[in-house]
């Protein structure tokens, strides 16, 4: 019923194939494209050996994360928790790509991070990068860089690097089919939406960070919340004071039934100077980290009935579900054996890099 969901992620991540570094893969998977069976072959073909099985309802066991610890309203979060039910019938994508350190891109959320020294015309540079997508009830975002010069060499006058994440995951406004609707009074069409955001951003001289949230209703067309970290002037540089934003949408923006398209970013950018002299920079670093959650205005919605005496006195949360990807909700479950299939038709490569950028 909500395959459309997957097949409109699959045509955004087309253009990321062509990053491949095997140009013999590269062909192959351009003829694909061109081939709707293609697809389908390429995707069996993928899961089966580029997917471990942990990429559907968590991240990469293989690389431990400690998610910043973001101070947030502990009730808020389980109210958001409560509202939430998986929707086994949509996935969440991630995107990550790394400057020393190879890209990803993968179902569900993930875990990439490199770090080593990286060599080039004598010059020696000790990096770190890192970027990660969470699971959880409100998914998040997360990317960071660590630069510095251990020995000049020879070349260009700087060296840079840069991490990224991208998480693409979707939420419908679905009614609990367990619950009867009540006797007195008509269900409403349009349900008012909490959305609670959290972000912070931390750049050192010779560095950049930003994160980024949108929210796109597909049913409109509508772009209903644009944000990025550019936005606050005193934006926190620390987890623990991350900036917390609240938005409304109570204004007949979201009907019940709608999918909702949520896309996170976390962009982090460092250069350093590839030199010894007693100004130069050596050291750089920058961190980014995007979470937000979904609530029903419950008050917006009193607020309603008291200029339309038809609406049926409820409890939104008694009767209405956000239906979140399966694949990072805040419980994952096994997804269904068909939606494996389809996951790595959005893009389950992985690629590695040693290349490190200059100017």
């Amino acid at each position: 019923m909500e395959m459309f969901v997957i097949a409109v992620r699959v045509r955004d991540t087309q253009s990321r194939w062509k990053k491949m570094s095997d140009d013999n893969s590269r062909s192959y998977f351009e003829s694909c494209k061109r081939q709707p069976l293609g697809w389908l072959l390429s995707g069996i073909i993928l899961v089966c050996y580029l997917t471990p099985a942990s990429a559907q309802i968590g991240w990469n066991p293989d690389a431990p994360y400690n998610e910043p610890s973001v101070t947030r309203d502990e009730a808020v979060v389980e109210a958001a928790r409560e509202q939430q039910s998986p929707d086994t019938t949509s996935i969440g994508l991630t995107n990550i790509r790394l400057n020393p350190g190879g890209n990803v891109s993968v179902a569900g959320s993930w875990v990439h991070s490199d770090n080593d020294l990286w060599i080039q015309q004598g010059a020696v540079v000790k990096y770190s990068t890192l970027g990660a997508t969470t699971s959880s009830t409100s998914p998040s975002v997360h990317a960071a860089i660590d630069l510095e010069l251990l020995e000049a060499g020879r070349g260009a006058t700087h060296r840079s690097g840069s991490a990224s994440a991208d998480l693409t995951y979707f939420v419908k406004i679905g009614r609990d089919p367990d619950v009867l609707p009540p006797v007195l009074g008509g269900m409403p069409e349009y349900i008012p939406v909490q959305l609670v955001s959290y972000a912070f951003r931390n750049a050192e001289p010779g560095a950049d960070a930003v994160g980024s949230l949108e929210l796109f209703n597909r049913r409109s067309g509508e772009s209903l919340i644009t944000y990025t970290t550019d936005e606050d002037g005193a934006i926190a540089t620390n987890s623990s004071d991350a900036v917390e934003r609240n938005y409304f949408l109570d204004n007949n923006e979201i009907r019940v039934g709608d999918v909702l398209e949520i896309t996170l970013t976390a962009d982090v950018f460092a250069v350093i100077d590839n030199s010894d002299g007693p100004d130069a920079r050596t050291i750089a670093s920058a961190e980014a980290y995007v979470d937000p959650l979904f609530l029903f205005d419950q008050a917006a919605f009193d607020a309603q009935r008291l200029l339309d005496p038809t609406l049926a006195d409820i409890r939104l949360a008694d009767y209405f579900t956000f239906q979140v990807s399966a694949n990072i909700t805040a419980a994952p479950v096994p997804l269904p054996a068909a939606w494996l299939l389809l996951a790595p038709v959005a893009g389950v490569l992985a690629t590695r890099s040693r290349r490190g950028a200059r100017t």
